[in-house]
């Protein structure tokens, strides 16, 4: 194997990655992984391409059967299904900026995948893929539009005197998010804890939940912080662009260290990254930080029109304590509306309040009663503080906040 390129190690079908040195040696970091985590080493290019070599027939699955065959043929004229994509591609790779860095990680998965020997040709467009047709895979949310598809996530977040009772949380910042859509098969079968140890010296380790073949990132926490993608209900488009891809721009936020230059790493981050261009549909990006970085929570609503707005706490005196709520109608950016997972949510922590002592436990309980759906993909709750992240992959059946959850330690990936 050339040098510069991770190797992939399979151990019992569990997946370990690691860079491969000059007498290619592998050095595992874990000996313990479930067939859903995949941990990447190495530049860009390098975790790319060991992402394509050990999920590449995730990857090839999620193309064929979820952008293929669910979007251009299930959900439009399967008679023109090549050229409507073919379409889309053309505008998303001519209307929105992708840094090169994400360009050559999808390159890399592409070429990891030729490595492995998964084929690459699609039947319907009838030629091989190329990396912009990876890209695609992020680009999920920004074409959801022309099929009037929109997800139903929502998240809820505690700190200071709301936690401040219990013996493990002492205060410091919780969140528990649904993201809730289409339990695919492909995506179901595909559903990933993935950790990225980056190699270049202006980025830092993060880990996320990705689908196989997504470069961008709509869960995605560091050693302190977390974001955390809901999908906004307003879609006027005015702003012609060009855009930015949400999943893109949230990774950049998380992976890059301090990227707006104050000397913190916190939730300033995550808005300066998310306004630096412009949105191209409605989004609400829900940010946590450990207490210690000096900030806490706070939601962020992004709309075409409108651009970009905060929330926090004392935004909805609704809310009693320190918490935010988010799920998918703007609250800040357009008149809120009605929302009975909003309003869930709202009761539930209003009838917890006073109580100092919302655990772990009780933000979980608390959340999937009064907002857990049928068509929940996964459920994860994460403290900055600690790099806990618990997380429940759902299947085909079965919701996954209907599922025992998995606990992740980030020290240890």
């Amino acid at each position: 194997m050339k040098k510069g390129w991770l190797k992939a190690v399979l151990l019992l079908s569990l997946v370990v990655l690691q860079s491969c040195s000059d007498d290619n040696s592998i050095n595992p970091s874990r000996s313990v992984y479930d067939a859903g985590t995949l941990v990447l080493h190495g530049t860009h290019t390098n975790r790319g391409f060991a992402h394509g070599y050990v999920k590449g027939t995730g990857v090839k699955r999620i193309f064929d059967e979820l952008i293929i065959g669910s979007f251009f043929v299930y959900h439009s004229d399967s008679s023109r299904a090549d050229s409507l994509y073919e379409a889309r591609k053309s505008f998303i790779a001519n209307k929105f900026t992708i840094e090169q860095i994400y360009r050559d990680e999808a390159a890399g998965i592409l070429k990891g995948m030729k490595a492995a020997g998964v084929p690459i040709r699609n039947q319907i467009l009838g030629r091989d893929l190329d990396s912009m047709d990876i890209l695609m895979i992020t680009c999920v949310e920004e074409f959801l539009l022309a099929f009037d598809h929109k997800f139903g996530c929502s998240s809820i977040s505690a700190w200071g005197s709301a936690t401040s009772g219990d013996s493990l949380l002492k205060g410091e910042t919780v969140i528990t998010r649904a993201w809730d859509w289409n339990r695919h098969p492909a995506i179901m079968d595909n559903l990933l804890y993935v950790v990225h140890h980056p190699s270049e010296p202006s980025e830092q380790k993060w880990c996320g939940v990705i689908m196989a073949g997504m470069v961008g990132c709509h869960s995605i926490m560091t050693e302190n912080m977390g974001a955390f993608l809901n999908y906004g209900y307003q879609d006027t488009i005015d702003n012609i662009g060009p855009y930015r891809i949400i999943s893109l721009a949230m990774r950049e936020a998380i992976e890059k260290r301090d990227i707006n230059g104050d000397g913190k790493q916190n939730n300033s981050d995550v808005v300066s990254a998310l306004s630096k261009s412009v949105p191209y549909f409605s989004a609400i990006v829900h940010s946590v930080s450990a207490r210690s970085t000096g900030d806490s929570s706070v939601v962020i609503e992004l709309s075409n029109r409108k651009g970009v707005k905060t929330r926090f706490s004392k935004s909805d005196p609704a809310v009693e304590g320190p918490s935010l709520i988010a799920t998918n109608h703007m609250r800040v950016e357009y008149t809120p509306e009605n929302c009975w997972r909003y309003e869930g949510l709202k009761n539930g922590l209003n009838s917890a309040y006073p109580d100092t002592s919302l655990s772990m436990e009780k933000m979980w309980d608390l959340h999937t009663k009064a907002a857990g759906v049928a068509w929940n993909q996964y459920f994860l709750l994460f403290v900055p503080s600690s790099g806990i992240l618990k997380l429940s992959r759902g299947t085909v059946p079965v919701p996954g906040y209907q599922v025992s959850p998995t606990t992740f330690l980030f020290k240890d990936y």
